[in-house]
C-alpha cells in the first residue's frame, strides 16, 4: 500500500502518447475560455453590447426610491415601466415581480424572459436611464398560453418609447 501512495498521477509514457501535449492543450484552453480584454467590446464605455453585467442592474434602495418617486411611467397590457434619467452612459434595470403573479417558477420565468428581452434589445434603446419593469396581473393569467416572443415584442414597444 505504501508504494502506491507515492505513484505519480500521470506517467511520462501516457503524456508522450497523448493526442495533444499538455502545453498545447493548456494554451488552447486559455485561448478559448474567454475573449481577451477589449475584444467584443463596443462603444458602450468598455461594456459588451449584448451582456448584462452587474453594474447595469439597479440594486440600491435609494435608487429604487428615486425612480419610484420622480420617474415617469409607461403601461401596456402586460407591463408597467417606470424610468428616470440617471446621468450615466448606460441604463440600469430592475425587474420587480410580485408574489401575486403566481408560483416561484412562474415568477422566475417571467424575470428570465424580461432580462433576456432587455439584453437583446439593449443596442436599440436610449441610454442613461434607470428602468424598473413591473409585470402586470394579466401576464400571469395567460403565461401558459404565450411564449417568449410575445413578451419580447410587448416589452420592446414600451422600452423604445422611453425618453420620447
Amino acid at each position: 500500500m505504501r508504494d502506491e501512495e507515492n505513484l505519480p498521477t500521470e506517467s511520462e509514457e501516457e503524456e508522450k502518447n497523448a493526442r495533444l501535449s499538455r502545453e498545447v492543450s493548456d494554451c488552447l484552453r486559455k485561448e478559448s475560455a474567454r475573449p481577451q480584454k477589449g475584444e467584443r467590446q463596443m462603444e458602450t464605455g468598455g461594456l459588451n453590447l449584448y451582456s448584462f453585467p452587474r453594474q447595469e442592474r439597479l440594486r440600491l434602495k435609494r435608487d429604487f426610491d428615486r425612480v419610484f418617486r420622480e420617474g415617469l411611467s409607461l403601461q401596456s397590457d402586460f407591463f408597467t415601466v417606470i424610468y428616470l434619467k440617471n446621468g450615466l452612459d448606460f441604463n440600469r434595470i430592475a425587474i420587480v415581480v410580485r408574489k401575486k403573479l403566481g408560483k416561484a417558477h412562474d415568477r422566475n420565468r417571467i424575470k428570465r424572459w424580461i432580462r433576456e428581452s432587455y439584453r437583446q434589445m439593449k443596442p436599440e434603446l436610449p441610454r442613461g436611464y434607470d428602468i424598473v419593469v413591473i409585470p402586470r396581473k394579466t401576464l400571469s393569467e395567460i403565461l401558459d398560453r404565450i411564449d417568449y416572443h410575445v413578451i419580447r415584442n410587448e416589452l420592446g414597444e414600451l422600452l423604445k418609447r422611453i425618453g420620447a
